[in-house]
């Protein structure tokens, strides 16, 4: 019969009775508790799209690989031993909002917008997690490092841990939310029963966006990028930090469509490109790091008079290892915008 109406009844089910979903199979799980065996982090499997394809198909495509991604880390998310499985379910997350932000203009407006906006919800519930993460193992232990016999450093690290942990429960809490189980289930049957395909033509004999060969749409959507990213990196030196963390944001979206459309085109000139994308997010990361960084030291001080005194004390130290990282690794993000700008489209 039809997939879609076991998704559809997983819904009505689902209202009724709130459950979660088991995507390992029992035989999975099963080895799993014979060997011991605890979840691990996964990355993005690569994905392959056919020149045949409609614009439709390539979606269904890309959006079931990003599907798979995060639900492979949920398991090790919700159990929360390693910071890895956080950090790729939110890609998974990310990944599947950039899909749908980069084939705007193929896919119905109506439901893009609300899958977007499901996405938006589970992405921001995950990322204090993801953020005390990177912030811990990133600044605080590297001063603690530096700075062992420093009394403040040390007050701080444990707030943070804290701080942390109740990240890592929101985080558990969100997995386990209605919600959460719902945006999935609705996506399944979205990709299910063709939500974004239909007709070959509309009533006057247009050909419909999610008709066109999957290569064209492949070709404006990278076009469109492109123009943007470069138009950033020519004037990297100029640009404030505001406009620096929308030349980072626009770029990890050329990355990820380099990514999905790379099958498509000369593998390896794509996958150069998404590579030097991926250099500047790494030039770029340290000064998104000290924006984030900052509010969270912010979100510290203001829980209570214990936790502010501790950030008052080690502030000057955290804007001084902050600005030295911005420093250090400006000159690089430089040489890399004059390389982004220069770059050369693999899909022409």
């Amino acid at each position: 019969g039809n997939l879609a109406r076991i998704y559809e009844l997983a819904l009505k089910l689902h209202e009724e009775v709130p459950f979660t979903v088991e995507y390992r199979s029992k035989a999975a799980r099963g080895y799993d508790l014979l060997l011991g065996e605890k979840p691990k982090p996964r990355k993005a499997a690569e994905i392959e799209l056919d020149p045949a394809m409609t614009a439709w198909q390539g979606f269904v495509a890309i959006a079931r690989a990003c599907l798979a991604q995060l639900r492979a880390n949920e398991e090790c998310a919700r159990l929360g031993e390693n910071a890895e499985g956080v950090h790729q379910l939110r890609v998974g997350l990310r990944r599947l909002r950039a899909a749908f932000s980069l084939f705007a203009g193929v896919l119905p407006e109506e439901q893009r917008r609300h899958f977007v906006d499901e996405l938006r919800w589970a992405q921001q519930r995950l990322g204090p997690a993801r953020d005390w993460d990177v912030f811990i193992a990133d600044t605080l232990e590297p001063l603690r490092g530096r700075l062992p016999d420093d009394g403040n450093m040390r007050a701080l690290t444990e707030a943070a841990r804290l701080a942390r942990a109740a990240a890592y429960e929101q985080a558990a809490a969100t997995l386990d939310d209605r919600r959460y189980t719902r945006m999935q289930l609705q996506v399944d049957l979205w990709l299910e029963s063709g939500g974004g395909d239909g007709a070959a033509d509309t009533p006057t004999g247009e050909p419909q966006p999610w008709a066109a060969p999957i290569a064209d749409v492949a070709r404006m959507v990278l076009d469109k990028r492109h123009r943007k990213i470069r138009k950033l990196a020519k004037r990297f030196e100029e640009l404030n930090d505001e406009e620096r963390h929308e030349l980072r944001i626009e770029g990890k979206k050329g990355r990820y469509a380099a990514e999905f459309f790379r099958s498509l085109f000369q593998r390896k000139t794509a996958q150069r490109y998404a590579g030097r994308l991926s250099e500047m997010q790494d030039c770029l990361g340290s000064m998104n790091d000290a924006v984030v960084g900052r509010r969270l030291i912010d979100e510290l001080a203001a829980e209570n008079a214990k936790s502010r005194e501790v950030v008052e004390r080690a502030t000057d130290v955290l804007n001084g290892w902050f600005a030295a990282r911005i420093a250090a690794d400006s000159p690089r993000a430089v040489r890399t915008g004059r390389k982004i700008a220069k770059i050369e489209p693999f899909w022409e």
